[in-house]
C-alpha cells in the first residue's frame, strides 16, 4: 500500500462491520493517521441485511446503507423458547408473525446505565392466531429483578371503542409486556430504555386497531 493514493485503492461495495477506516486524529493539534472499524464508527449497531439475532430473520439484502433506512428483521411464533435481543439489535424494526400456535417470547437486553436511549420497534403483520401470545420481558423478569415498563396504551376500535391504559412503573412488578391472543395486523409497540442499571426502567407505548388491549404484568 506504500506510495498508492487512497483514490487508486480497490473499492468495495459490501463492507463488513470488522473492516477498518482510516482517520485523522487532532486534525486541529498534532495531527496523526490512525484506524478505526466501522463497528466502532456506527457505536456497535449492527447494519441492516447482516446476519440476525438467534430467534429473529433478516429479511434485507446486504449493504442496505446504514442510516438510510431501518434495520429489519422478522419474528414468528415458531416455539416456546426465549429469544433474546442484543444491543446491536437497538433501532430496528421487528415485524412480527403471529401464525404459529405457540406462546413466545421475546427478552429485551440488558442496559447499562450508559445505554439510555436503545430502543425497538414492534410491527404485527400477520395477526396473532387465537391461541398465540406473545411476552417482551426485561432482562431479569425470569430472576424476579428490579426492571420494569412503564406502558402508555390505545386501542383504537374508534368512538366509544376507544380505550387506552397507563401502567407506572414497579420494580419488578411490571416486568413484562403482554401481546394477547388475536392481536391484530397493525398494532405496533416500542421499547425504548429511558433509565440503565440495576432498577432499568422501559418505556412502551402501544397502539392497536382492536383486540385485547396490551398490558403489563410481572412474571
Amino acid at each position: 500500500m506504500a506510495d498508492k493514493n487512497i483514490t487508486n485503492l480497490k473499492s468495495i461495495t459490501t463492507p463488513a462491520q470488522t473492516d477498518e477506516l482510516i482517520i485523522v486524529t487532532d486534525p486541529s493539534g498534532e495531527p496523526s493517521n490512525s484506524k478505526i472499524t466501522i463497528e466502532n464508527l456506527i457505536g456497535g449497531h449492527t447494519f441492516p441485511g447482516t446476519t440476525a439475532t438467534t430467534g429473529f430473520a433478516s429479511i434485507q439484502g446486504t449493504n442496505n446503507g446504514f442510516g438510510l433506512k431501518k434495520r429489519t428483521i422478522t419474528f414468528n411464533t415458531a416455539d416456546t423458547s426465549t429469544s433474546t435481543l442484543t444491543l446491536a439489535d437497538s433501532g430496528s424494526l421487528i415485524l412480527i408473525n403471529g401464525a404459529g400456535t405457540y406462546a413466545d417470547k421475546i427478552t429485551l437486553p440488558a442496559c447499562a446505565t450508559t445505554d439510555v436511549g436503545v430502543y425497538f420497534d414492534f410491527i404485527v403483520t400477520t395477526a396473532l392466531s387465537g391461541t398465540t401470545s406473545i411476552k417482551i420481558l426485561t432482562e431479569t423478569a425470569a430472576a424476579a429483578g428490579s426492571q420494569g415498563f412503564i406502558l402508555h396504551a390505545l386501542k383504537a376500535d374508534g368512538g366509544s371503542g376507544d380505550e387506552t391504559t397507563s401502567t407506572a412503573f414497579t420494580a419488578g412488578g411490571t416486568d413484562f409486556l403482554t401481546l394477547h391472543a388475536s392481536t391484530p395486523q397493525g398494532t405496533r409497540v416500542t421499547c425504548t430504555c429511558v433509565l440503565g442499571g440495576t432498577g432499568t426502567i422501559w418505556y412502551a407505548e402501544s397502539i392497536q386497531p382492536s383486540g385485547t388491549i396490551i398490558s403489563v404484568s410481572t412474571s
